[in-house]
């Protein structure tokens, strides 16, 4: 018997009006409607089986994710950073995150100077961030097509530092003698809270629902690195012993 005369001889059983064919028929509907109601118990649990609501006025504690690492900043790039910490203030308006940037790198071999970073720009949702005249707050966004933003206007606040004692302004900014250490923007932190090695930012955010400010948005900073020559990028990173090879300068011949 062919194939297709195969599947017609199999339709004209199904649809038959004989008492075997009846009770096939009836099979296969038991069949589908336990896997339809099986599927359905997986995509709408009961009460009992879904997991219980969190209290929102409860602490939750969450395991670290050891997979998240600070990268090594050379030369300019444009990084997410890793939310270190966050804290709400009493009132429940105001939110303070820190973001974990990038790793500082050590000397350069050419010049003996320390590694030098700047500021660049910070942006909010793939939008650029503007500025008030502290260089902080954020006056407005700008678009990819040039269109202005005021929504966070006076609720979002920035701050990026070099360890958690020098702050870098962002770039058309100079830096403003009354700027203080991150020890002093976030609430809880003490003199002991230096961020040593660590390129960071701190991001203050007062909530505001009518103007969908109610999260940390998506943000990404232009940091740039004076390290950036290859020779000088080769030697941190085989010297360097807490992200690199850790080999000894005397085993190294440099010229």
């Amino acid at each position: 018997m062919a194939f297709f005369d195969f599947i017609k001889s199999g339709v004209s059983f199904l649809t038959g009006k004989s008492v075997l064919s009846q009770l096939t028929r009836t099979v296969l509907l038991g069949f589908a409607v336990n896997k339809l109601s099986k599927s359905t118990q997986k995509t709408n649990p009961t009460t009992e089986e879904r997991p219980p609501e969190p209290d929102p006025g409860a602490k939750i504690q969450l395991d670290p994710d050891t997979t998240n690492k600070i990268p090594i900043l050379y030369g300019r790039s444009t990084l997410a950073g890793r939310i270190t910490e966050a804290q709400m203030t009493a009132d429940r308006k105001t939110m303070y995150f820190v973001l974990t940037l990038a790793e500082q790198t050590g000397t350069l071999l050419s010049s003996g100077a320390a590694s030098a970073y700047s500021f660049r720009e910070a942006y909010i949702d793939d939008r650029r961030i503007v500025f008030k005249g502290d260089g902080t707050i954020v006056d407005y966004t700008v678009d990819r097509e040039g269109n202005q933003d005021i929504s966070l206007r006076d609720l979002v606040e920035v701050y990026v530092y070099n360890t958690g004692a020098t702050q870098l302004p962002p770039d058309d900014f100079a830096t403003d003698p009354t700027w203080v250490p991150a020890s002093s923007r976030v609430p809880t932190w003490t003199a002991n809270h230096t961020m040593s090695g660590l390129i960071f930012a701190v991001v203050k955010i007062t909530y505001d629902r009518d103007k969908g400010v109610t999260r940390l948005p998506s943000m990404t900073f232009d940091i740039e690195n004076s390290m950036h020559s290859a020779g000088d990028v080769m030697y941190d990173f085989m010297t360097n012993t807490r992200y690199g090879a850790g080999i000894s300068p005397e085993e190294i011949y440099s010229a």
